[in-house]
C-alpha cells in the first residue's frame, strides 16, 4: 500500500509539473507572439520616419536647386 501512495503522489507531481510546463509554453508563445507584434509596429513606424525624412530631404535638394539657380542668374546678370 505505501508504494501506491508513493506512486499516486509522483503521478500528481507529474501532472502538476506538465501542466506548469504547458502553462509555461503558453505564456511564452503569446510573449513570442507580443515581441513580434511590436517588432511589425517598431518597423512600421521606423519606415513612416524614414518617408517623411526623405521628403525633408527632397524638399531641401529643391530649395538648393532653386538657390543654384539664383546664384547662376545673379552671375550671369554681373558678366552681362
Amino acid at each position: 500500500m505505501h508504494i501506491d501512495n508513493l506512486q499516486a503522489e509522483l503521478n500528481t507531481i507529474k501532472n502538476k509539473y506538465h501542466n506548469k510546463e504547458r502553462e509555461l509554453n503558453a505564456e511564452t508563445e503569446r510573449l513570442n507572439g507580443l515581441l513580434q507584434q511590436q517588432d511589425v509596429q517598431y518597423h512600421s513606424a521606423m519606415a513612416v520616419e524614414i518617408d517623411e525624412l526623405n521628403q525633408d530631404i527632397q524638399k531641401l535638394q529643391g530649395e538648393k536647386n532653386a538657390l543654384l539657380l539664383e546664384i547662376q542668374q545673379k552671375q550671369h546678370e554681373r558678366y552681362n
